[in-house]
């Protein structure tokens, strides 16, 4: 869908979104796996 607004192909389109992907992903692994990350702002503001 896209590739189709931008007029750019396939290729190009999955260049471009790769860095926002590995960043996204690596974000997910962090939050997965240090849970005390996600917690720390409710913590702060006395809901848990």
């Amino acid at each position: 869908m896209t590739s189709g607004v931008a007029k750019l192909g396939l290729t190009e389109t999955s260049r471009a979104v790769l860095p926002w992907l590995l960043s996204m992903l690596a974000f997910l692994v962090l939050v997965t796996y240090w849970p005390a990350l996600s917690l720390t702002l409710p913590r702060m503001l006395g809901l848990m």
